[in-house]
């Protein structure tokens, strides 16, 4: 029974419901996306639409902001946005929504670029799926501007080594060269603006349908980003007076076989002018300056192979590298470098000095050759020698008569290690100055706690009686290994001094420095290391003027115990 008074009540109530509606069917509310655009008119609404951009400078980008809203209770979706077929490129959309959610507001920018003196139009066409639009129509919002002359942005571009080349206005390439499968080959570009208004580079991209696969940048470029959709440009303002300005970029190229390979670059500019106009007005694509063109080319090919060496130690070729010492005359070969095929020769050597010790100087004497030695300078006389203790390291790169570059790794490494018990190195800053290194015995009688010293004596070791093309000082006669000497003194320049001992006999030995003569170039700052055993064992560094002197610390032997002094007095040596 409770069965049938149920459905006899749904049945009533259904009866009751169509029997009370009895509405036309436009009385019913539509729920649909609307859109509101701020150019049209009132403020509202989607007609009579216009943004006037009014006189810009030519070159010169103008933006504005549309505020578009949606009044409904559900999303509004964009697409994106059109021009007419018959607007000025001059106009640009920067940014758009692809959806605004229910009544809320959001931007659209759209921009003016003028690039003739002239007025210009357009037409926008913002499409959406709004309902008050008839047959979702596009909004069409009319643009207007008109552009002015007070001044012109001038590009230019310039490859840099190993590229050559200027652009627009030639038929020049950019050649990347001849290098391995695989292994990537760079030139730089230099774009400069000649002209009196900001140079824009709106975009830097390679013509997807001139270029081979390979080819990209090195680092962020102008254009739009693909992750975010942002817009990013670079601004060259005009040269000041005596002064150019500019920006680069790195095009790089990675051949995946052997061959050639081509590509097109393409700079995008707010530059409107041609290099060679043609009579009937038009531009070349070559010659625009507004859409560079800059036609670049690499070949994949099999490379010669670097093979670093050191030919000899103090001209013997029969030496262990592990025994290399300060002031040692190192010889690097090349020679052993061989091209990939037999109908090829090795043409060019290149060497470079990849890392060294602080403070040195040392450089090769010839770079270009198979065979370059280490050479430093001394008392303005350039001798054949690495100048520091420490690490050393050198990079070989070798190119064939095609022009190919070798691609692997070829590096002559070796340490230059102090084989006395006691090294002392002395290094400044000032390439005129002379600055000496003293090295002082205690003459205290023994078992004196306090130590004496008397410089510029037979107990102080200088480079007026303890050079070693002098003899050296004779501290204990007949006991050379325990005789200080001095190898180098330099009246001219960084350094180095060097004062050495083999077998130290036991006493304390003072370190010093005295600033002989600034030769009117003023102060200097100096550093001295001790090695131990070939081991860095401390390092102290101040600033010295003139007449200076420098007591740096105190050495124990056999203890190995060394106390800072640090005592910088005016004037001669106070002892």
């Amino acid at each position: 029974m409770l069965r049938w008074n149920v459905l006899w009540l749904v049945g009533a109530l259904s009866a009751l419901t169509l029997s009370r509606c009895n509405c036309p069917d436009e009385d019913f509310l539509e729920v649909a996306p609307r859109i509101n655009v701020d150019a049209c008119k009132s403020g509202q609404g989607t007609s009579e639409c216009m943004v006037d951009f009014g006189e810009v400078a030519l070159s010169t980008r103008a933006s504005h902001e549309l505020r578009i809203s949606n009044p409904s209770g559900i999303q509004l979706t964009l697409q994106e946005p059109t021009f007419s077929d018959e607007t000025d490129p001059a106009f640009r959309v920067d940014h758009w929504p692809d959806r605004i959610a229910a009544g809320l507001e959001s931007s659209m920018v759209v921009s003016f670029r003028p690039l003739v003196e002239s007025a210009v139009e357009g037409v926008l066409e913002i499409h959406s799926d709004a309902a008050n639009v008839p047959s979702q129509e596009p909004v069409l919002v009319e643009l207007r501007g008109r552009g002015v002359d007070n001044g012109l942005p001038q590009i230019e571009i310039v490859a840099r080594s190993p590229c050559v080349g200027t652009w627009p206005g030639s038929e020049d390439v950019a050649d990347l060269g001849i290098t391995a499968v695989a292994h990537a080959a760079t030139c730089t570009f230099e774009i400069f603006n000649r002209g009196s208004r900001d140079l824009v580079i709106e975009e830097i991209s390679y013509d997807a349908e001139s270029t081979d696969n390979g080819f990209d940048f090195v680092g962020r470029v102008p254009g739009v980003d693909p992750d975010t959709g942002e817009r990013f440009e670079s601004v060259i303002p005009p040269p000041e007076e005596g002064t150019s300005s500019s920006r680069s970029f790195v095009a790089r190229g990675v051949p995946s076989e052997l061959g050639t390979f081509a590509g097109l670059i393409l700079v995008q500019t707010n530059d409107p002018g041609c290099v060679n106009p043609q009579g009937d007005g038009s531009c070349r694509p070559e010659d625009s300056r507004t859409l560079v063109q800059i036609p670049v080319t690499l070949e994949g090919a099999l490379t010669p192979t670097a093979v670093a060496e050191i030919l000899s130690v103090n001209g013997s070729e029969d030496f262990d590298p592990r025994q290399i010492e300060p002031l040692d005359d190192v010889v690097l070969t090349a020679e052993e470098s061989f091209a990939s095929s037999r109908s090829l020769r090795i043409s060019e050597y290149r060497w470079e000095i990849i890392e060294q010790p602080p403070g040195s100087h040392g450089f090769l004497d010839n770079p270009g050759s198979a065979t370059p030695r280490f050479m430093f300078d001394n008392s303005r006389n350039i001798v054949a020698g690495v100048d520091l203790a420490g690490f050393w390291a050198v990079r070989l790169t070798v190119v064939d008569s095609r022009g190919a570059s070798s691609v692997n790794e070829a590096v002559v490494t070796f340490n230059a290690v102090p084989t006395d018990a006691i090294h002392i190195q002395l290094v400044w800053d000032h390439p005129n100055s002379d600055v000496d290194l003293h090295l002082l015995r205690d003459i205290s009688p023994p078992g004196s706690t306090t130590p004496e010293w008397d410089s510029f004596s037979s107990d102080d070791c200088y480079f007026g009686n303890c050079k070693v093309a002098g003899g050296g000082l004779e501290w204990f006669p007949g006991e050379d290994e325990s005789n200080p000497t001095l190898d180098v003194d330099d009246l001219y320049g960084y350094g180095p001094e060097n004062i050495n001992i083999d077998t130290p006999h036991a006493g304390r030995y003072l370190v010093g420095v005295d600033y002989w003569s600034d030769h009117g170039e003023g102060d200097t700052v100096a550093v001295i290391r001790l090695f131990v055993f070939g081991n860095l064992h401390s390092e102290y560094l101040t600033d010295l003027a003139d007449s200076d002197w420098w007591e740096v610390a105190i050495i124990e032997w056999p203890s190995r115990e060394i106390t800072t002094s640090n005592v910088v007095t005016p004037g001669s040596a106070p002892y």
